[in-house]
């Protein structure tokens, strides 16, 4: 439904994205926690087209973002009154529409927010955010991003991020073996 294939973006001579691979299954509720704006940002901007890679592909439903703007139109829509920067992106099939919520305007209760807009026909849910519990509770799948790049990917439910599910050479707790974040604690 989602995919980031080995993306990179660069902004003059900083790396925002290095290597991201993002696998999205349709009907899933997807989370990505993602520590910069900038990272949060640019995911965001890749999959409403505003933006291509620098390297690598972005597809929905095996169409680029970008390139085949025109056949997404219709299929694809952000939120009229918020910015691409938003932490939740709603695609939902069989018409692929996307819906972009401002963190800012949600509430406690944003998890619900997510659940309401999933009883649409099975939807595929993509949500950025900051909040790496935000993301647990409310997602299947949960990718953490550290200066750019995927450092882990787990199911929400599990509590313990398995060997084969790190990326090697990102650095790990040594007793919880969760990725470390830029605040040198691990994520809970």
């Amino acid at each position: 439904m989602l995919l980031l294939e080995d993306v990179t973006v660069e902004v003059g001579d900083r790396r925002i994205l290095d290597r991201v691979r993002l696998a999205v299954r349709r009907g899933e509720r997807f989370g990505v926690v993602a520590s910069t704006p900038g990272e949060q940002a640019t995911i965001l901007s890749l999959l409403a087209g505003r933006h291509a890679p620098t390297a690598g592909r972005v597809r929905i439903d095996g169409l680029d973002p970008v390139g085949d703007a025109e056949v997404l139109t219709g299929r694809v829509a952000e939120d009229p009154q918020g910015p691409v920067t938003a932490d939740v992106l709603l695609v939902t099939t069989p018409t692929t529409s996307m819906v972009a919520w401002p963190w800012a305007r949600r509430t406690a209760d944003g998890a619900a927010d997510v659940d309401a807009a999933s009883e649409a026909p099975e939807p595929t849910v993509l949500m950025v955010t900051a909040d790496a519990a935000r993301a647990r509770e409310a997602c299947d799948r949960v990718a953490i991003l550290a200066d750019g790049r995927v450092v882990a990917t787990f199911e929400a439910g599990s509590n313990n991020h398995t060997p084969d599910q790190r990326t090697p050479g990102a650095r790990h707790d040594q007793h919880t073996r969760r990725p470390v974040h830029r605040d040198h604690q691990a994520l809970r």
